[in-house]
């Protein structure tokens, strides 16, 4: 009788721990699919690391080499002005000059023959009064626009091509300067994105191990 007893307390116990050993199957079930979630998202952010990298990497290549070509153009600016601009307008200067000059000895020329015409006797004293006075108003006039022409071209010299030269010197040093941050943007941008990698790749083989060390212990 007790034997009988102890037989059905068994069995009730039996069919009290099989809901509970029921529930530990699925709970190890939920568990591997948790894992499994992880291990898609670390190999997804890897993929999204790894396309990050190659976009910052296009993207830095691509400013060196428009700072290349900013720094090329900047130097062959400065040097057309130096070598062809700068000559040219001091040409040019030293022509306007000369034809003032020009003018200025036309117009002594000028007034020393009316000096000699008029010098006789037989002219009115008024007439050759007015016609002096013309010839050196002329020389006279000529006398100050060359030498408002040699200001002018001092001044031009001095400071609106001078300031144009420091401009196109600034901007050459400026596309040097650009440049020299793209160039280092490269190296940054290759350490950075190397950083992101290593920490994705870490996570993607822990996310393996734990789920291989689960998928062991569920077997």
């Amino acid at each position: 009788m007790a034997e009988h007893d102890e037989q059905q307390i068994a069995a009730v116990s039996a069919e009290d721990n099989a809901p509970a050993m029921a529930e530990k199957k699925p709970a190890k079930e939920v568990d591997l699919g948790a894992l499994e979630f992880d291990l898609m998202m670390a190999e997804l952010e890897l993929q999204s690391a790894q396309a990050s990298q190659a976009r910052a990497m296009e993207s830095a290549q691509h400013g060196v080499f428009s700072a290349e070509r900013g720094l090329a153009l900047a130097k062959d600016e400065l040097a057309h002005f130096e070598n062809v601009a700068m000559p040219l307008a001091a040409a040019e200067s030293d022509l306007s000059m000369d034809r003032t000059r020009g003018r200025l000895d036309d117009s002594k020329a000028e007034l020393q023959q009316l000096v000699d015409m008029y010098g006789a006797e037989e002219f009115a004293e008024s007439t050759k009064e007015l016609v002096l006075t013309r010839g050196k108003r002329g020389v006279e006039q000529s006398e100050r626009s060359l030498e408002l022409a040699q200001r002018r071209a001092e001044d031009k010299q001095a400071f609106e091509m001078g300031r144009k030269r420091d401009s196109l010197v600034f901007k050459v040093s400026e596309a040097e300067r650009s440049l020299k941050l793209r160039v280092d943007a490269i190296a940054t941008a290759e350490m950075d994105g190397k950083v992101k990698l290593m920490r994705a790749e870490n996570k993607l083989q822990k996310a393996i191990k734990k789920l291989d060390d689960a998928a062991n212990e569920a077997n």
